[in-house]
Formats: structure tokens, C-alpha cells, sequence
């Protein structure tokens, strides 16, 4: 196994119980400091400074006494945003959220869609939204798919 692999192995369940989910993992070397960044989500309410203080304060003794990073390094604790970007595998996660697609080539002169998904399946998604305020619901595939986003709803 990774590295990485090890530490979501590691934090997915303390972080779950804490009612959010692990959304990346990633150690890099910043101005000759390692960093380790953590991103999480919650669905039933704000990633704010109190959750992140939460988060950090859950996980920090874990990662000190699994040892499986053996050098110093720095806990970057973020949320993961509220437009943040989702795996196009992981897609049936979010059935009824808002959504924005961006596609490979336009549909109805459009690369980008913004609406609420419907339906996931393995190789296609449901998506109902306005465009050029008409009203649509359109299946597209998961091939004409560049990549997804939640997206805020105004």
C-alpha cells in the first residue's frame, strides 16, 4: 500500500464519526517544509474554524502515534470547498446536488451545464436544469464528461 493510502485508511473512520467525510489527502514539500493537507466535507452543516479545530484535534494524535510519516511535517486541516470538484467514480454520492458539468463538446452550443442531478448511473448521469431559460432534463454520458463541480445555487 501507499502512503496515502495508509493515512485515508487511517483517518476515514475518526473523521466519519466526527460526521464529515475525507475528501483528499496529499503530502508535499512547501518552501523545504513537508505539508501534509487534509480536506474534508460535511453534509449536514459548515466546515468552519471550530470543525476544522475539531478535525485537527482528532487526528493529530493519530498520525503522531502511527508513525507512518517519519519526518516532521505540517497538519494543513481545510474544508474542501464549496464548489470543490467531484470524482467523476464517485458521481452517484451526489445525486441531488447542484451540479455543474463541464463537457468534452457542447450540447446545444454549451460546454458548461449547471443543474441538479437526478439520477448517476455507471456510464451516464441525469441532469435538470435552464438553459437559455428553457427548462431541460438531459442523460449525458460519462465519456462526453470533462470534469464536475458542485456548484452554489443563487
Amino acid at each position: 500500500m501507499s502512503l496515502i493510502s495508509d493515512l485515508e485508511t487511517l483517518l476515514k473512520p475518526p473523521i466519519a464519526q466526527l460526521g464529515a467525510t475525507l475528501e483528499t489527502i496529499s503530502l508535499s514539500l512547501e518552501r523545504g517544509q513537508h505539508v501534509l493537507h487534509v480536506t474534508v466535507s460535511r453534509g449536514d452543516g459548515p466546515v468552519d474554524l471550530d470543525f476544522i479545530v475539531m478535525v485537527t484535534e482528532t487526528i493529530n494524535p493519530l498520525l503522531d502515534a502511527s508513525r507512518l510519516i517519519d519526518h516532521r511535517y505540517l497538519l494543513d486541516v481545510s474544508s474542501a470547498g464549496a464548489e470543490r470538484p467531484l470524482p467523476l467514480e464517485r458521481l452517484g454520492e451526489n445525486v441531488g446536488s447542484f451540479v455543474c458539468v463541464h463537457l468534452r463538446k457542447p450540447w446545444r452550443g454549451e460546454n458548461e451545464l449547471t443543474g441538479t442531478m437526478l439520477e448517476a448511473a455507471a456510464d451516464t448521469i441525469t441532469l435538470k436544469g435552464f438553459l437559455k431559460g428553457q427548462a431541460y432534463v438531459q442523460k449525458i454520458s460519462i465519456a462526453d464528461i470533462d470534469k464536475v463541480r458542485l456548484a452554489i445555487k443563487f
